[in-house]
């Protein structure tokens, strides 16, 4: 058994370590000495994309859907291989345009409209707090099975108090690491480099464990994998996750198309993910490693997450064990203190990194495109007079930061406390996906308006604000049970999970069918019949046009 002390000092010597990174990482002697592994420790960063959803939960996924978990690595696999020209692209824009957030890059594109800006800000924050508040909640899951020493059961119910909460504990760490090393200094570019240098780190411990586990599983828990094949043929839920028939037949439907839809779309919807993938890049050769290199390194993090699924199944078979906590509980069982330790750490890194980067991506927004903008209409402030307002930005920013985790906290102790890891990172990614039609239709579409962004948004978000967060709050002080089960005033049309009498979907499937269709209808609308002004036509044309138009361009005497 791992004692809980055990457990919090390493903790904080791992948090140390990151600390000790991200500070050398800023240092300008550090930075050249890097530079020739640039491109390498830009692929690593990538896999902030790996949280505790898919450290944890795609075990858990994959426990009890079985193939399906698979669409969660295949969507950014795809992109990278054959949508790495689209994803160069928006670099590019980036780095042309010196845009900082996806705030910054939408509004820009559409004639550099505050009002839109303030609207992606506001629904970026909505869409992250579920999943931020996932890492909270595995962070704090996986810490009280390892100090009760006990297996979790479905559902897990959180017994720590308040002032004892490890998840608490988690936020204030987080909080204070953002606000040190994110918001040490006012960055034009908004590149942070000792913290991506952290995320790199990051990236290499989780994976590291996942393949240690997976290893210790197959040949310390079991006897190798012939051992495992004669178990699997005894068991009857390993056997159905892997050769039954009807699992194999919803491979190819609706919710494996949706959900790799949805990992495509992440990578560059994501707030955290468009900051890491587009704004931390310097160059854009720094990319071409990333092409086979961020794959490679989710197919190996795809093909370990078997194993152990079987494993646990093999291991709990006939238990009410959550399948969400099987990387923890196999070691647990095997009462293997080192292998233990390691996956808790391992899972503080999945956690850590995303917490880090979304709240640093978030309070740029707020700072930029809400905050600012209203202090300086306020004369009593004087902002127009200083010449350096750098201490205000900052301050704002290290507020946001405390604001937006407290939220997140809110959200994880208070109403997540039923959901699986798997069902709130789906919530946030149907969310971040609503961002893909000004983004995508900006790049390629000139004809693209503020106006049909603005209305496609605002559709998207409303349908999935009713069809996916609201059930979140059902069962709490706010909202009845019934109102998923009946309807709002007992209308069996406007059940969340089967709004306008569409059912037979999945609730995720549904809301993101509805959503997206409403977002690109009103963004197609709304832009052929609304012209936009001078500006937004010169930026349309300036997001819009190709290299060989560049250079073309740039040729001319």
């Amino acid at each position: 058994m791992v004692k809980p002390w055990i457990l919090i000092f390493f903790s904080f010597l791992y948090i140390g370590i990151l600390f000790v990174i991200a500070y050398y990482g800023d240092k300008q002697s550090i930075q050249r000495r890097l530079a020739p592994y640039k491109s390498i420790i830009y692929s690593l960063s990538l896999a902030v994309y790996c949280t505790s959803w898919t450290y944890y939960g795609a075990i858990g996924n994959a426990s009890t859907q079985g193939w399906e978990y698979l669409a969660i690595y295949l969507g950014p696999i795809l992109i990278f291989i054959f949508g790495h020209r689209f994803l160069k692209r928006i670099a590019g824009i980036c780095i042309e345009n010196n845009i900082t957030t996806i705030a910054d890059f939408i509004a820009s594109r559409y004639g550099k409209a505050q009002n839109l800006a303030v609207l992606v800000t506001l629904l970026a924050i909505t869409g992250t707090l579920p999943y931020i508040a996932l890492q909270l909640k595995a962070v704090a899951t996986s810490y009280e099975v390892i100090a009760s020493y006990s297996t979790p059961t479905i559902p897990f119910k959180f017994s720590a108090p308040f002032l004892k909460d490890t998840g608490l504990v988690v936020a204030i760490i987080m909080a204070v690491f953002s606000i040190i090393f994110g918001t040490r200094y006012v960055n034009a570019s908004e590149n942070h480099n000792g913290i991506i240098l952290a995320i790199a780190f990051e990236s290499v411990i989780k994976l590291f464990a996942l393949i240690c586990v997976c290893l210790f599983a197959v040949f310390s828990v079991y006897h190798g994998p012939a051992d495992i094949v004669n178990q699997i043929s005894e068991s009857r839920l390993a056997h159905k996750l892997l050769l039954s028939p009807a699992n194999l037949d919803d491979f190819w439907r609706t919710t494996f198309v949706t959900n790799t839809l949805l990992s495509v779309a992440a990578i560059f919807c994501l707030p955290r993910q468009f900051h890491v993938a587009f704004v931390e890049v310097d160059h854009i050769r720094d990319m071409e490693k990333s092409r086979w290199m961020f794959p490679l390194y989710l197919a190996i993090t795809c093909l370990v997450v078997v194993p152990i699924a079987i494993i646990g199944l093999l291991l709990f078979e006939g238990k009410n064990v959550n399948p969400d906590m099987f990387l923890i509980t196999i070691p647990i069982v095997a009462e293997n203190q080192l292998m233990t330790l390691l996956v808790f750490i391992g899972g503080l890194s999945a956690a850590t990194s995303m917490v880090i980067i979304a709240v640093i991506t978030l309070s740029t927004m707020i700072c930029n495109d809400i905050v600012m903008p209203v202090l300086f209409k306020f004369s009593k402030f004087k902002l127009k007079e200083h010449n350096d307002i750098s201490g205000t930005l900052l301050l704002v920013r290290r507020l946001a930061i405390i604001a937006i985790l407290i939220l997140s906290y809110y959200y994880y102790r208070y109403i997540s406390s039923f959901t699986t890891l798997a069902s709130i990172g789906l919530i946030s990614f149907v969310a971040a996906i609503q961002f893909a039609p000004a983004i995508v239709g900006g790049i390629y579409w000139k004809r693209g308006t503020r106006q049909g962004a603005t209305f496609g948004l605002m559709a998207g978000f409303a349908i999935w604000f009713y069809t996916l967060f609201l059930p979140t709050l059902a069962g709490t002080a706010w909202f009845p049970r019934g109102f998923i089960d009946n309807g709002p005033w007992g209308i069996n049309y406007l059940k969340p999970y089967e709004l306008f009498g569409l059912d037979g979907w999945s609730p995720i499937t549904h809301a993101l069918i509805l959503s997206l269709c409403a977002n690109v209808g009103c963004y197609i609308y709304f832009s052929l019949t609304r012209k936009s002004n001078l500006l937004g036509r010169i930026q349309a044309a300036k997001f819009t046009q190709t290299e060989d138009q560049k250079s073309s361009t740039d040729s001319l005497p």
